[in-house]
């Protein structure tokens, strides 16, 4: 079964992507995210670069979700996660909600949520 992958960025609806193989489950969703967009080689609609995660995640505990396609980075969410679009200072708050199949092997869906990079 593939995963359905949708990612809204800075509000709006950019695509959605049946993955196959499928994305596994992962013990940082952050990371799952990240296979994710790297996955479908999804572009920042706002910069059209690559989108890459940090290196490391500031507070992978803390899932912003739907919240985070009305943030825009800045000091305040330095303890967010968040990613690179395309370049070091271009960064953006990330969100996302997973439903992981029955098995728990894979996510059934995955929907990402970007916020406005600046």
């Amino acid at each position: 079964m593939p995963t359905t992958i949708s990612v809204f960025e800075f509000g709006n609806y950019t695509r959605t992507v049946n993955q196959h193989p499928a994305i596994a489950t992962n013990p940082s969703i952050w990371d799952a995210c990240m296979d994710a967009l790297q996955t479908i080689s999804y572009k920042s609609e706002q910069t059209d670069l690559s989108v890459a995660s940090p290196g490391h995640w500031s507070n992978p505990g803390y899932n912003l979700g739907v919240g985070a396609s009305t943030k825009k980075w800045k000091t305040a969410f330095k303890a967010d996660p968040h990613i690179h679009l395309g370049k070091i200072d271009w960064r953006a708050v990330i969100g996302c909600n997973l439903v992981p199949a029955a098995n728990n092997l894979t996510y059934v869906s995955m929907d990402i949520y970007i916020g406005e990079c600046s």
